[in-house]
């Protein structure tokens, strides 16, 4: 992968992760295990994993504003 996809997908999943702990999704005591779960982690299974539960947050994101919408 080049240097520049590597800091759009390192930006992205560490925005992705400040507003899961910014919303209440992510509680910072789990902060710690999360990070050695993750460390420990193959990287493909990581990016995997971090894709499915950014998907699950936008549609949870967007069944909520499908509930608040007139």
């Amino acid at each position: 992968m080049r240097q520049l996809d590597e800091d759009v997908l390192e930006e992205t999943l560490a925005q992705f992760m400040q507003d899961r702990i910014e919303n209440g999704a992510l509680a910072l005591e789990d902060l710690p295990v999360r990070l050695v779960r993750y460390g420990l982690m193959r990287r493909d299974d990581f990016l995997a994993e971090m894709q499915e539960r950014m998907n699950h947050a936008r549609e949870a994101d967007e069944s909520l504003a499908a509930q608040r919408a007139p």
